[in-house]
């Protein structure tokens, strides 16, 4: 090598050569020489970084990988708590179970949950479906002997499954005690819910139209029990029913030109169908959660423990007046228990607007118009009757009780009825007093709890 010239080095202060730039004999000069040195030396520090992110970024993959998967577990893992119990949205049974929601609480593990909730969703289907063909009124189905093919052959005796021969039998009975129920009130709880859904219902109102008033009577006539229009005959035996139906029965449906099927189940048929759901379910050992049909009942199966039944009302302005057309709020909650289960009516929907409702004032009067027709206008503005007997006695018991309002006497034997506990709120010009107010028989007290806002008395209901 040649030097140019010595140089101190900075570190060590002894002098250092630096080689004279000139070609090697190997073409190569003595700076490529230095730099290749240099590289290597650097790569000696540079592998070890690249080994430890390499190691790190395998472990980081790991973990987001594990995450990942545990994400994705979970989301398919069913934890304990309710679950709605539904048929799939395109299955032909979601058609039976509108207007209808049943929830379950499901307490094992989450194979287990899964395997459970599977199977009540397959019997929760099934029955719906089977009960809805079995209590339809107007259409015959294949393999199936219903209310329709009794209604399509009057005066023929069917032989019917034991399931639909129990409930006409219990229908019936209840229609003979004539206390606001007839099995035979097709044709006007047609016409009536015809009126609730048009678009300009006040014009065909029984107050506002003499000639409706007129057809309405005479189809609640017609249902009412004695066999002067209709009656069921029952061989316990072969389990054989016939619907006799009078010479006097079809002029008058033809006289109003009236084609809707005469026997129905009308306000208990969700009833009923909740009762044989209720039973199944029963039989099967499911008892922890409940039944609730948007006509207002709801049912708590045997094991059902939780939550309570809410009673709505309307709201006030400032003088204590009903706001008509109002978003219902509150008014009372009555506790649930095993087995209980509570029927709300209401004249008036929950949000301003609901299909089905309507009301208007005429003389000073605020009317309201729901599901359960009062053509007298001394309807309850909203009832509930409570049951611990079946969701078929809680419905019941709340036609009773609207039935007998406006007449003292009758609504004191309703309310002193000790198996079911009422309650009701009323209009404030039927009240007498500008306060919303809850009335109630003293066997509700004790399971309920009322609003701050609203006053309540019991077994105090006073009418003129």
């Amino acid at each position: 090598m040649f030097f140019k010239k010595k140089e101190t080095d900075n570190r060590r202060g002894e002098p250092v050569a630096k080689p004279e730039t000139k070609e090697s004999t190997d073409g190569k000069t003595p700076e490529d020489a230095m730099a290749r040195l240099k590289k290597k030396s650097r790569m000696k520090d540079v592998i070890p970084h690249f080994k430890l992110r390499l190691v790190l970024f395998i472990i980081a993959l790991i973990v987001a990988v594990g995450g990942i998967t545990l994400g994705v577990m979970n989301i398919g893992r069913m934890k304990s708590g309710f679950y709605e119990i539904k048929g799939d949205s395109i299955d032909e049974a979601s058609l039976y179970q509108n207007g209808f929601q049943f929830n379950y609480y499901l307490s094992g593990n989450s194979g287990d949950n899964r395997s459970t909730r599977n199977e009540l969703r397959a019997l929760y289907m099934s029955t719906m479906l089977r009960s809805y063909k079995l209590t339809d009124p107007g259409t015959e189905y294949e393999n199936y002997v219903n209310l329709a093919t009794l209604n399509k052959h009057p005066n023929e005796a069917q032989t019917l499954d034991a399931e639909l021969y129990d409930i006409l039998k219990d229908a019936y009975a209840k229609t003979l005690e004539n206390s606001g129920f007839s099995v035979f009130a097709g044709p006007f709880y047609s016409e009536w819910t015809e009126i609730l859904y048009l678009d300009d219902p006040f014009a065909y109102d029984p107050l506002l139209n003499p000639e409706e008033a007129e057809k309405l009577a005479a189809l609640a006539e017609a249902a009412s029990p004695g066999g002067a229009y209709a009656e069921l005959i029952f061989e316990d035996s072969e389990r054989k029913v016939t619907l006799k139906l009078s010479d006097a029965c079809r002029d008058l449906l033809a006289r109003y030109d009236v084609s809707a099927p005469v026997l129905d189940l009308n306000l208990l048929r969700d009833a009923y169908r909740i009762r044989l759901l209720a039973g199944i379910l029963k039989e099967r050992g499911y008892d922890d959660g409940y039944i609730a049909a948007e006509s207002g009942l709801t049912a708590a199966l045997d094991g059902f423990d939780r939550g309570g039944f809410a009673l709505y009302a309307l709201p006030e302005d400032e003088n204590g007046k009903t706001v008509i057309g109002g978003d219902a709020v509150t008014a009372a909650e009555v506790a649930s228990a095993p087995g209980r289960s509570a029927s709300v009516f209401r004249a008036f929907g929950l949000f301003a607007g609901d299909p089905g409702y309507y009301s208007y004032e005429a003389d000073g009067i605020s009317v309201f118009r729901g599901p359960s027709p009062m053509l007298n206008g001394q309807g309850f503005l909203s009832s509930m009757a409570v049951s611990d007997e079946s969701a078929v006695e809680a419905v019941y018991r709340n036609i009773c009780l609207n039935t007998a309002a406006g007449e003292k006497k009758a609504l004191d034997e309703v309310l002193a009825d000790p198996k079911v506990s009422y309650l009701f709120t009323l209009p404030e010009d039927l009240s007498g007093k500008n306060r919303r107010r809850i009335l109630m028989n003293g066997y509700a007290a004790g399971i309920t709890s009322v609003k701050s806002e609203f006053g309540f008395y019991l077994e105090e209901a006073e009418f003129d």
